[in-house]
């Protein structure tokens, strides 16, 4: 969603289908290490099934590429809580 349109409501500016329902979901601006690659961060939803994705968020908005950079499916259980580490190098 682009959320700092002037629109009254917010403006859907790309998508992904998914297998199942996102539990949680998490978004991380990446490094400066990251950042030639992943222009717009990465984007990481943990899913009822108990696998995590792992998108890059310019190739959904762009269209190209395949955006699913990885699947981790190591959680019995819904992965309900996510987030990135804020001080990773």
């Amino acid at each position: 969603l682009y959320i700092t349109s002037s629109k009254e409501s917010p403006e859907v500016i790309g998508s992904i289908k998914t297998a199942t329902r996102f539990s949680s979901i998490s978004w991380t601006p990446g490094s400066a290490s990251t950042s030639s690659s992943f222009g717009m961060g990465i984007l990481a939803g943990g899913m009822v099934d108990g696998t995590v994705h792992v998108w890059n968020p310019q190739s959904i908005i762009k269209g190209t590429g395949n955006p699913l950079l990885s699947t981790i499916t190591r959680h019995q259980g819904g992965v309900t809580a996510l987030q990135f580490n804020p001080h990773a190098a």
